[in-house]
């Protein structure tokens, strides 16, 4: 009996010693005397050589394509503190523990991801890539709009939240859950705090069960924000402090190509601003010009500015269905200026608005205006022509120094395809932001580094467990929104407030 006993400890202490070496082994060696090599240079996605990224990201996991076997590869994280980490094959998913321990050990420093490659025996050197650790944290949670690139009602939408600095996500709401799969519309949190949120849901089949759902620090709510003309209020923006919200009033339409590649337009027939006071239930309607569209409001951090984008085209025809015809003919002519309204808090009024950008005047549009925490600088995104530039591949990302009215394109963010629905974190060293790349037809999430001084830096794709996921998920990702704090709301009140229970 006693033989036997010692036996299985025996054996135990084997295997322990054993997973002790394999752990060491995968975590803290890496190939003796190998030759570099500089021909061997591997595709990787994400590409992460050059990035910036915050101390407290989630490990940049990656995918190795090249023709040689997976079991040739091998990758080493190093830093000039800490352990390596180790890892074999093409698909690379780092260890969360170790990698928040090697970032830790090296924050204002460097991490470099070396490729080692077994041939004829021996182990070569291929590239490496370089990563920096910032000193900034970004906020921990991103939520956005998942949704299929199609135009069709009754898909599945989904508002779901990621934490950044771990691979965890949920869907805080779906349209399968109202049944009749509404649209789930745009969300908007006050001063990036997810206790107080609200989106908005529009049902195609019942458009008088439409609304917004308001979340006021554990009180839900169900708002049927209209204008006395029956107009949905749409785009929110919450003003930093106080209790009052900016909706843009739109009636919006679609319009199908058949030879451009953008496939479609989407415009406004109608769109103006409302200001909504969440404690009073007061909205008040403050731009109604029937040429004038104006969209897409945005708060300065002081909310002392309202900034927005307008566009003026006098429609021809008095009744909808005239309006909307000359619409279809002139598309191309909806080009957006940057504005700005002052706020008198006391009164609850806006002051004469005042031009920012004037965009149309070398012909383009300037929309979705987004202003620093700091007050410096203001990024927006410029088209040739619209307000809804996710359908345009010229879309580009443009930076205004508030001070100075100086302006650039932010060529290292840009790409051949359309960047757009951009938010700042909390301390004006991060932006996130959607982009087409790489294949030009789903949106997926971006982060960018910016300095002190308002540079930016290569960004990156937010990291996912499965460095593939990006590649095989068919959504796209829309209106992204960056907060401190999670979303602790209930789905299933808030389903059921917006059916009405």
């Amino acid at each position: 009996m006693m033989k036997r006993i010692h036996k299985k400890l025996l054996v135990a202490l084997v295997v322990s010693v054993l997973l002790a070496v394999v752990v060491h082994y995968r975590l803290a060696t890496r190939p003796r005397h190998a030759e570099h090599d500089p021909d061997l240079v591997s595709t990787r996605y994400p590409d992460y050589d050059g990035v910036v990224v915050p101390r407290n990201i989630a490990p940049l996991n990656f995918q190795i394509f090249d023709d040689y076997p997976s079991r040739a590869h091998l990758v080493v994280v190093s830093g000039a503190k800490g352990r390596p980490i180790v890892r074999r094959g093409k698909k690379i998913q780092l260890p969360e523990r170790a990698w928040r321990r090697l970032v830790d050990a090296n924050v204002g420093g460097a991490l470099i991801f070396t490729l080692y490659l077994r041939r004829d025996g021996k182990w070569v050197q291929g590239d490496a890539a370089c990563v920096t650790i910032s000193h900034d944290t970004i906020d921990e949670w991103a939520h956005y709009r998942l949704i299929e690139p199609s135009y069709e009602y009754g898909n599945v939408i989904s508002l779901n939240s990621r934490q950044l600095s771990s691979f965890r996500e949920y869907s805080f709401v779906s349209n399968e859950s109202f049944g009749q799969k509404p649209c789930l519309n745009c969300h908007s949190f006050q001063d990036r705090d997810a206790e107080r949120f609200l989106f908005h849901f529009r049902d195609v089949d019942n458009p008088l069960n439409s609304g917004t759902i308001l979340y006021n620090e554990g009180a839900v709510a169900k708002l049927p924000l209209k204008t006395p003309d029956g107009l949905p209020c749409v785009y929110p923006a919450w003003r930093p402090t106080g209790p009052f919200v900016v909706f843009s009033v739109n009636q919006t339409r679609q319009m199908f190509h058949t030879l451009d590649p953008a496939k479609v337009e989407v415009f406004d027939l109608e769109s103006h601003l409302a200001l909504y006071n969440v404690e009073t239930g007061k909205l008040a309607q403050f731009t109604f010009d029937p040429d004038t569209f104006d969209t897409f409001p945005s708060w300065s951090p002081d909310g002392a500015w309202l900034y927005y984008s307008s566009a003026t085209l006098a429609l021809k025809g008095g009744t909808p269905q005239e309006r909307e015809k000359d619409a279809l003919g002139r598309v191309d002519e909806f080009r957006y200026n940057l504005m700005r309204a002052p706020f008198d808090e006391k009164t609850g009024s806006f002051g004469a608005p005042e031009l920012v950008v004037d965009a149309a005047s070398y012909n383009r549009s300037a929309v979705h205006p987004r202003i620093s925490p700091d007050g410096r600088f203001l990024v927006y995104t410029e088209c040739a022509s619209g307000a809804f530039p996710i359908w345009h591949n010229e879309s580009d990302l443009v930076q205004l120094e508030l001070a100075t009215g100086k302006s650039e394109k932010l060529a290292a963010l840009n790409s051949e395809y359309a960047e757009t629905y951009h938010s700042w974190d909390s301390s004006g060293r991060w932006l996130i932001f959607t982009s087409r790349r790489p294949d030009g037809v789903y949106t997926r999430l971006w982060l960018a580094h910016f300095d002190e001084n308002g540079v930016a830096y290569k960004p990156f794709p937010i990291p996912q467990r499965d460095p593939t996921r990006d590649m095989t998920l068919l959504k796209s990702y829309n209106v992204p929104e960056l907060t401190r704090t999670p979303i602790r709301a209930d789905g299933r009140t808030l389903v059921k407030r917006a059916k009405g229970r």
